[in-house]
């Protein structure tokens, strides 16, 4: 008996907590960190929570609990082909952080993640193909590429806002040519390069022969002008010799006479003419009168 009261009492308790514990999980719900919560009444939704943890909400089928990611998704696009200025064709694959802004919202419009992709998709592209189609291809690839990719963030934002979607930037994954047309254009560029490098070295060839002009011109000047200095310099200084010789020869002929034939005897018979030849001398000669008599 007592045995049979103990099974008894064990089972009611064991009913009573899987009661409390259906109730416990009817009635609360946990919310992480990084999500949103929405309760929906009768399927609609009616409150929505971003705080994490526990929180209170009236058993089911009166409220049901809808979660979302609170955090920035990534939206990446297949590559799709865009006409731009001139009529040219690009192919663009990008990118772009998404985030739920209003997550009612969200649910009225009846999305899901593979809905706000597409939206999403369709918005941002429709933004691309309006920027793009203004603007020349060197602006798109190279001149003016971040203030294009911020144009288009701009346009996109009140487009997702209707979606309670938003983006903090649109990006490009590449840019890019069809295959088609990828040989054409770029034997067009290497072209225009070659007549650029054409261009330049036919302007630096006349600059080098300019500067190989006037650089010679102005060194036949520089050899000019010193010639005519060592030719003044030359005639100051035999005309300064003539006046010294001159002035000496006044004032003392027979010794002006006398240094000048020995000078010249040197020159003829001394060690510096370089000769092994025996002179004789008569005395008569005249080089030699002045220092016979």
């Amino acid at each position: 008996m007592k045995l049979f009261f103990n099974t008894k009492l064990n089972s009611l308790a064991l009913c009573l907590f899987l009661v409390l514990l259906f109730a416990f999980n009817t009635l609360t719900y946990t919310v992480d960190e990084t999500e949103m919560a929405v309760v929906l009444k009768f399927g609609k939704p009616v409150s929505e929570t971003a705080d994490p943890g526990l929180h209170f909400k009236m058993p089911w089928p009166v409220n049901s609990v809808t979660f979302m990611e609170k955090r920035y998704f990534m939206y990446d696009s297949d590559p799709t082909e865009v006409v731009i200025e001139g009529k040219r064709a690009l192919v663009t694959d990008c990118f772009a952080p998404i985030r739920i802004t209003d997550p009612i919202k969200f649910l009225q419009n009846s999305l899901t993640m593979e809905g706000a992709q597409t939206n999403t998709n369709a918005q941002i592209y429709s933004h691309i193909r309006t920027s793009l189609g203004e603007n020349v291809f060197d602006d798109i690839v190279i001149n003016n590429r971040e203030s294009i990719l911020d144009s288009i963030t701009k346009m996109s934002n009140p487009s997702l806002e209707e979606y309670a979607l938003e983006t903090i930037m649109v990006r490009f994954n590449r840019v890019d040519l069809p295959v088609q047309n990828k040989e054409s254009v770029y034997d067009r560029m290497r072209k225009e390069r070659n007549q650029e490098a054409q261009l330049y070295r036919s302007e630096g060839e006349q600059e080098s022969i300019t500067i190989k002009s006037n650089t010679d011109k102005e060194k036949q000047e520089i050899l000019a002008a010193a010639d005519r200095e060592q030719k003044e310099i030359r005639g100051k200084a035999d005309a300064e010799a003539t006046r010294i010789y001159n002035v000496a020869y006044g004032k003392d002929p027979y010794f002006f006479n006398l240094l000048r034939s020995l000078e010249t005897a040197s020159l003829i018979h001394g060690k510096e003419s370089g000769t092994t030849t025996k002179w004789m001398l008569s005395g008569n000669e005249p080089h030699l009168k002045t220092l016979l008599k």
